[in-house]
């Protein structure tokens, strides 16, 4: 089940990318391809959400995979509105950088409370660079 989760999430994230190219070149049937596949890959992270959360062994661990998974998706969804010109885009973009700057914040607590020296340091370093480009993003996007 977890191969072909990977498998799909692959795929769907290609024909995403795909369907951007088609919107940015303004070719038919790229409204299609971008929402069947964002939608696919809106699949993908609540599938992750059940399978991923279950091999992590601590409370904060499973908050900051919920937190993630739902940060994305309203990432995702937030992207998919910007592209096609829905009304609510630019709300949703700023409830995503929210949501991944709470997420950024959990993951650099969690990295704090890491007793291994290996994952600490990819907590860390994962934490710090998402939370930098959140911090970008928001002052692209909001402030200028």
């Amino acid at each position: 089940m977890k191969n072909i989760s990977k498998t799909l999430g692959v795929i769907s994230l290609i024909v995403l990318f795909i369907g951007t190219i088609f919107k940015k070149s303004h070719w038919p049937g790229a409204g299609i391809i971008l929402t069947i596949s964002a939608l696919a890959v809106l699949a993908f992270f609540i599938t992750y959400l059940f399978i991923g959360i279950k091999p992590l062994s601590t409370k904060l661990e499973k908050i900051c995979c919920i937190s993630g998974s739902i940060a994305m998706c309203i990432t995702l969804v937030s992207f998919l509105f910007k592209v096609q010109h829905w009304p609510g885009a630019g709300i949703l973009i700023i409830i995503s950088l929210a949501a991944l700057l709470i997420t950024g914040v959990l993951l650099i607590i969690d990295a704090i409370r890491e007793t291994d020296q290996a994952k600490r340091s990819i907590k860390t370093l994962f934490a710090f660079s998402l939370t930098t480009i959140v911090i970008m993003l928001f002052m692209i996007t909001v402030i200028f």
